[in-house]
């Protein structure tokens, strides 16, 4: 199968561009549509039960009242998802400790299994036809952490003998990057006239949507249920955003190519727009290459020419 031409057009719609905001109208007028505006036939709701502490040894989970409410479908621990052979979350690779090797990161799952690292990590997830349900069957959930000793600042973190998080990471420090020449620098620096040494602490912060990234699910026996509704042609035009590290959307669109053929046309998102990207972007059979940030006119603009007059009113 020949691969179709790729458009790439970096920087048109990246940083520092105008950005003409045109979704304020339906916004404003209550006519946005969200996740949680579609309900279809059957939707269930989770709740996650989360750790209070920093750092901790999960001593014991008591699921048992919380499985008896009403509505409940059902309840998940770490254990019970990896008796089913649900596997960690893969990890972000390419990075590599101060010694060369590559990092060491901890398996990551998706509901924690006896450790707990941080404020928040999910630690049972709880299923139910109602959100209602679903929150009093979490609050039943009787949780029991040891704390552990826990840093919570990078330079309290690396000093010596500071508590560990991940015994794969000695000295707290999981991977070390280092750019520009280091030789040169030093050198600039030691003919300079003056020397400023200046101490900077960057608070913590987590950039999130105030409309969260939701979405609904619906996985057959399979598991390949957006291939195969794609392959039904229920689509016009596939968007695929590509530029996660854990989410390998290059796969997904030749997954659907394969399966599809050259009808289909598949556009992806990118954040770097490399090389690399675009390699991977035509060799997955994708016909346009978009780079983040992009406008929501580019991604219109872009859609419209393959799927003219059948685009939502928004996005």
């Amino acid at each position: 199968m020949n691969a179709p031409d790729l458009v790439f057009q970096p920087g048109r719609f990246g940083s520092g561009q105008a950005v003409r905001r045109i979704e304020d109208p339906a916004l404003v007028q209550g006519q946005g549509r969200f996740t949680d505006d579609v309900v279809p036939a059957g939707q269930l709701f989770v709740r996650f039960v989360r750790s209070n502490d920093a750092h901790g040894r999960i001593v014991s989970t008591d699921t048992t009242a919380a499985r008896a409410m009403p509505g409940v479908v059902a309840v998940y621990t770490g254990a019970d998802l990896q008796a089913a052979g649900v596997k960690p979350l893969p990890p972000a690779g390419g990075f590599k400790r101060p010694d060369g090797q590559p990092m060491n990161p901890p398996n990551k799952h998706a509901l924690a299994l006896d450790t707990v690292r941080y404020v928040g990590e999910a630690v049972v997830a709880v299923v139910a036809d109602t959100r209602e349900a679903a929150r009093a069957a979490a609050d039943a959930v009787v949780l029991q952490i040891e704390a552990l000793p826990a840093v919570a600042d990078a330079t309290t973190a690396t000093a010596p003998g500071a508590p560990l998080v991940w015994e794969g990471a000695p000295g707290n420090v999981l991977a070390q990057m280092t750019h520009g020449d280091a030789a040169a620098t030093e050198a600039a620096f030691a003919r300079a006239a003056h020397h400023i040494t200046l101490h900077v602490v960057n608070q913590r912060l987590a950039v999130y949507l105030l409309t969260s990234l939701g979405c609904h699910v619906d996985v057959a026996s399979d598991g390949a249920e957006a291939v195969r509704l794609v392959g039904e042609g229920s689509y016009d035009v596939v968007l695929m955003d590509c530029h996660m590290p854990h989410m390998d959307g290059y796969h997904a669109a030749a997954a659907i190519r394969a399966k599809v053929g050259s009808g289909l046309p598949i556009l992806a998102l990118t954040a770097a727009g490399s090389a690399e990207d675009i390699a991977k972007a035509r060799e997955a059979g994708m016909n346009e290459l978009l780079q983040k940030p992009i406008d929501i006119e580019g991604i219109r603009a872009s859609l419209s020419r393959f799927a003219p007059g059948q685009l939502l009113s928004h996005v």
